[in-house]
């Protein structure tokens, strides 16, 4: 299992190690421990323009999900289950309103990546 986390913005601490071992824990409970997936940190204003150019919606949001669009698996055996970019700032102003600390509210903004449709965990429901 793959996690790429990048942060592109500086106004909240992110501590990377642990979202990046909370989200890896995420997918094993998922059964997605063959998986690979892209997350990418942004403020308001880069996500924003995200959600206008592919949402056409002009206002920032929470996250956005990329989903890949092969369902073969990768020659390495990886399922590529996508990108997700999550705006810090939202997801600062949402732990505070949900009553959770910030990398709490990250991993569960980052539970909306393409998963449902690729792991077993998921399918198993009718």
């Amino acid at each position: 299992m793959t996690v790429y986390l990048r942060n592109n913005q500086k106004k909240h601490k992110v501590d990377s190690r642990t979202l990046k071992k909370q989200i890896n824990t995420l997918l094993k409970y998922l059964d997605c421990q063959d998986s690979e997936v892209s997350i990418l940190l942004v403020n308001d204003a880069k996500i924003r323009k995200l959600n206008l150019q592919y949402r056409k919606i002009d206002k920032p949001t929470d996250v956005l999900s990329f989903p890949q669009e092969d369902d073969s698996p990768s020659e390495l055996n990886f399922q590529l289950l996508g990108d997700v970019v999550v705006s810090a700032e939202t997801a600062q102003r949402q732990a505070r309103e949900h009553r959770l600390f910030f990398n709490e509210e990250l991993v569960l903004l980052t539970y909306r990546l393409p998963v449902p449709m690729r792991c077993s965990f998921i399918s198993e429901f009718p």
